[in-house]
């Protein structure tokens, strides 16, 4: 059966079919880019399987760099193992069928509202008029199934729900639309120019939602509007500035304008990276403010110094992460920060001489091996989580991929810090509980602690591990 095979590079978009046996011929045209990257996917019956970074369940296919000078062969190998598919429905707040929404179908654990939300994402699908949608061609595992609409009705999104996929089909939980309403959010600044992020908050204080409103140098206030949000509480923000409005409620259909945010003028902070030596570093700086929400991006300069506008007045906190290897004694290693910075900007008093330390990283490395089995290792990576976090993931989670014999190493660990050490499973999207000990016994094998030195790289041994 001939599939249609899409090769999209830079944008730019080239289709072909199979012939009878299997080969196929894509012309991706002249560029002035020598190489490029391209983002292959199939269509089949079943749907489309795209082979891209963080979809590879299904294919051994890798990521590829394309010339047009030359042409290149890319074999595709199409999931040939145990099938499963889903079958449900989409209905609207008010229990009708939603026609024509669209089904996402995401691999693990996904959650809505982070910054890889779209990392996990595997399948997509349009409802029929009576609200049905069936997802095929999957490999047996955990999903998440989420839908949304495209505002039309004003219905705006689902709950995700959680779905185990097996070698057969399987019934999903009808996705049932909340009712959605407006949020309008006023706000007032200094007279400095260029974009505004405002954001809203969930009840526990995350980021659902975000806006950028651009005001010229001489615009003192703006206002953001979010569309479609479901119903319930929320506060509003100015990101970066820590400052959060009261809460609001917010029912379906009902536009609902918070209280106006006022910021105070802003003022810049200036320092440095500094090694142990007091030697300056190259890092890449992350500002969160009171709400710990990123605020800034910066990167220091070759001697580590930096210097930042735009700071509001109150509490923020700093990360760095720097990528490079260095030498101290015999050993080479990696740096890395032990807390986050914090410090307190007021009003119209710029902050300088901020400090920032790195220090060596700690070395660990294991090994792990399937009790059961022969095969090598695929699609695993092993995780180091802060036993106490700072609460900057950047600083708390550790991660290192696994070769086929099973063996990985870490180092950017702190030494002197308890880790909690566990594996992901399924191309880093979602997390998978793990066993250890033999046959049948369900010790749990990611509650193992690990404190590793500066002189030398702590041996963790072998780890064997069994999915539930």
């Amino acid at each position: 059966m001939p599939v249609t095979v899409t090769v999209n590079s830079s944008n730019r978009i080239r289709v072909g079919k199979t012939i009878k046996d299997g080969r196929y011929a894509v012309s991706v045209g002249k560029s002035g880019w020598r190489d490029r990257e391209a983002q292959i996917s199939v269509e089949t019956k079943k749907g489309t399987v795209t082979y891209a970074p963080g979809t590879l369940r299904y294919s051994e296919v890798k990521d590829y760099k394309i010339s047009w000078t030359r042409s290149h062969t890319v074999n595709i190998k199409l999931h040939q193992g145990p099938e499963g598919w889903i079958k449900g429905k989409v209905r609207q707040a008010d229990g009708k069928p939603a026609g024509g929404a669209t089904v996402h179908l995401y691999e693990g654990s996904w959650e809505p509202h982070t910054e890889d939300a779209e990392a996990g994402r595997v399948r997509t699908t349009t409802a029929d008029d009576k609200g049905h949608y069936a997802i095929g061609s999957l490999a047996p595992g955990v999903y998440q199934v989420f839908a949304e609409d495209s505002g039309s009705r004003g219905v705006g999104q689902s709950a995700p729900r959680r779905i185990v996929v097996k070698a057969k089909k399987v019934k999903a939980p009808t996705l049932s639309f909340r009712k959605t309403g407006t949020v309008k959010v006023p706000f007032t600044v200094a007279p400095n120019g260029g974009n505004i992020a405002v954001g809203l908050l969930d009840e526990l204080g995350r980021l659902v939602n975000s806006r950028y409103v651009y005001l010229d140098s001489e615009q003192t206030s703006g206002s953001a509007t979010f569309s479609y949000v479901p119903e319930g509480s929320y506060r509003a923000t100015v990101i970066g500035t820590g400052l959060a409005a009261d809460s609001l409620v917010l029912h379906g259909g009902d536009v609902v304008i918070s209280e106006t945010i006022a910021t105070p003028q802003t003022t810049a902070i200036s320092g440095k990276v500094v090694l142990p030596d007091g030697q300056g570093a190259t890092a890449s700086l992350t500002f969160l403010d009171s709400n710990h929400l990123a605020s800034s991006y910066y990167v220091s300069s070759n001697k580590g110094t930096f210097s930042v506008k735009g700071f509001h007045p109150g509490a923020h906190q700093v990360s760095a992460l720097s990528h490079n290897s260095v030498t101290y004694g015999s050993r080479k290693g990696k740096l890395v920060q032990r807390d986050p910075v914090a410090f307190n900007v007021t009003a119209g008093s710029p902050v300088t001489d901020l400090e920032i330390r790195l220090e060596m990283g700690g070395q660990a490395k294991g090994k792990i091996a399937y009790p059961d089995s022969k095969a090598s290792i695929k699609n695993i990576r092993a995780i180091a989580t802060r036993v106490v976090p700072t609460g900057v993931t950047e600083l708390d989670v550790v991660e290192t991929s696994i070769d086929k014999k099973g063996k990985y190493a870490f180092d950017r660990l702190v030494t002197g810090v308890e880790y909690h050490v566990s594996f992901v499973d399924g191309d880093a999207v979602y997390r998978t509980t793990w066993y250890g000990g033999k046959k049948g016994k369900k010790s749990p094998a990611k509650s193992k602690v690990i404190v590793v030195d500066a002189k030398s790289t702590t041996k963790l041994g072998a780890t064997t591990v069994r999915s539930k």
